[in-house]
């Protein structure tokens, strides 16, 4: 499997660091030095610029077990997450959450063509509605 379909695109990898997300992980996004229209995957060193190509392995760490509740915003609740593949080629993969305890607080499902995007687009709702805060 080639690394592109193991970490986020770069255009998900720049939206999560634009809501905040540390750039930190093994690998990262830059400019091709000859045709800054290209972009490529390296390992990450702490002076280059670009955006932090998450993995499926980092992003399910960055995916909390808990979230805060909506409707008072006082307590922490469980929910559940999942992802798993699909057979549509254009969406092989989903992500879903909700609720952990019954009463319902936020469901989403997202889709993309890898785990990672998957994973990361769930993360990037979490962070967009307010659910989690950026680490």
């Amino acid at each position: 499997m080639k690394l592109e379909q193991q970490v986020c695109s770069v255009d998900i990898a720049k939206r999560l660091k634009e809501l905040g997300m540390k750039q930190e992980g093994l690998f990262r996004w830059v400019h091709d030095n000859v045709d800054r229209s290209k972009w490529y995957i390296t390992e990450s060193l702490s002076f280059q610029e670009g955006y932090t190509a998450f993995t499926v392995a980092e992003l399910g760490e960055m995916l909390p077990d808990r979230t805060l509740n909506q409707d008072d915003d006082k307590g922490l609740y469980p929910y559940n997450f999942v992802t798993w593949p699909y057979p549509d080629p254009m969406h092989k993969w989903k992500a879903y959450i909700n609720k952990a305890n019954g009463r319902t607080m936020h469901t989403s499902l997202v889709t993309a063509p890898t785990e990672a995007n998957a994973r990361a687009k769930m993360l990037i709702y979490l962070l967009e509605n307010k659910l989690i805060s950026p680490h």
